[in-house]
Parts: C-alpha cells; sequence; structure tokens
C-alpha cells in the first residue's frame, strides 16, 4: 500500500487525502453562496468516520497480533483483581478505621482505586477497538 504526504494510498482520491477532496467540494459551494447543507454535513462525517476507521485499523491491526478468547481472557483477569483489590481495600479499612481512615489508609485505597480505574480504562478500549474493527478476533 503506498503513501501520499504522509496519508496512505486507500484513503486518497487523485493523490489527495479523501477528506481533503471532500473540503474542497464543500468549500467550493460555500465560495458559491451555497450554505453547507445537511447532507454535505452528513457526508463529511461518513468521511471522517471512514478515515478514523481505516487509520486506526491499519495503525493498531499490524502492531497487535490476533486476539482471541484466551489472549483476552487475562486482560479480563487482570482488571477483574484490580477491582477486587480496591473493594477489600475499602473493607478492610471500615473494619479497622470504621470513623477516621488514617492518611495511610485513605492513599492505599487511592492506589488501588487508580490501578483499578487505569485498567478498567485499557479493557474498555480494548473492547471499543474490537467493536470497531481495528484489530482482528479468532474465532468470533
Amino acid at each position: 500500500m503506498g503513501v501520499h504526504g504522509g496519508v496512505p494510498e486507500a484513503l486518497t482520491t487523485h493523490g489527495f487525502p479523501v477528506i481533503v477532496c471532500a473540503i474542497k467540494n464543500i468549500r467550493k459551494r460555500v465560495q458559491k453562496g451555497a450554505l453547507m447543507t445537511e447532507k454535505d454535513s452528513s457526508r463529511l462525517l461518513l468521511e471522517l468516520e471512514k478515515i478514523r476507521r481505516d487509520v486506526n485499523r491499519e495503525i493498531m491491526n499490524p502492531s497487535i497480533p490476533e486476539l482471541s478468547v484466551d489472549s483476552i481472557r487475562p486482560v479480563i483477569t487482570m482488571a477483574a483483581r484490580a477491582r477486587l483489590f480496591y473493594l477489600q481495600e475499602l473493607i478492610e479499612i471500615a473494619k479497622i478505621s470504621p470513623d477516621t481512615p488514617s492518611h495511610e489508609q485513605i492513599a492505599m485505597l487511592a492506589r488501588r482505586r487508580e490501578a483499578y480505574e487505569e485498567l478498567r480504562a485499557a479493557v474498555n478500549a480494548l473492547e471499543t477497538a474490537i467493536n470497531r474493527g481495528y484489530l482482528d478476533v479468532i474465532g468470533a
């Protein structure tokens, strides 16, 4: 696949990025006194979505091997354990210091929460990449 000005050839029209061509066509209409129509806007959004999908797939897919339920399971398990540790920390603090937790206890709880939230966000990002077709999943 060739590249033109940093843009993959598949995303070009007559040597120009597809989005540039769409914008040029809309700009010509606006210069002639026509306002951007809903149809123009919808077309532009569809072009942007296609470019986003193609570029994300082109960048991510070669770098991440085909995924399977077995290869994703450790990722999900890691996030679930982080949630468990966060909740266990909360329950332990409540047992030891039911009225006023110490600064150290709060700091540990915060570290557990940060780990859990970061892993949850990463799992969600992986799910989004799979749902949008950026990554290949075998056996799905």
